[in-house]
């Protein structure tokens, strides 16, 4: 990073605990967009000892199984890869802290942002 502008330079790597993103596409829908199928994101990082990037190095953490879904259409799919590099970079899970994904298929989702605007707000941090 420069110490002056703040740019940062070179590759990003975050303190995300090693795990595993894997996803399949499912004919199945998702609200608000039922002329797509869906991607099925599955994220597994298992139980471990925090390092010296962690906030408690030694200690021991959970680990967590999540599902997040996207819509299996054209920004679904640019989504999904901005999140796979964010993935390959440790940058969406570090211990203690949990993404905002769209993780529930069905349901009450008042706490998620409407998936279009969610698609856009990614793909817009992602690249910028």
């Amino acid at each position: 990073m420069c110490p002056i502008c703040k740019d940062v330079f070179g590759l990003v790597e975050g303190d995300q605990p090693k795990g595993t993103m894997k996803w399949r596409n499912s004919p199945l829908p998702l609200p608000g967009f039922e002329r797509c199928g869906s991607i099925e994101i599955t994220y597994d990082i298992p139980s471990g000892t925090q390092t010296n990037k962690h906030p408690n190095p030694g200690k021991m953490y959970t680990g967590l199984h999540r599902m997040a879904y996207l819509p299996d259409n054209k920004e679904g799919n640019e989504v999904l890869k901005l999140l796979k590099k964010a993935f390959d970079q440790k940058l969406i899970f570090t211990v203690g802290n949990v993404p905002d994904h769209r993780s529930r298929k069905y349901g009450h989702m008042e706490r998620h942002p409407p998936q279009d605007f969610y698609l856009w707000w990614t793909t817009e941090f992602w690249l910028s």
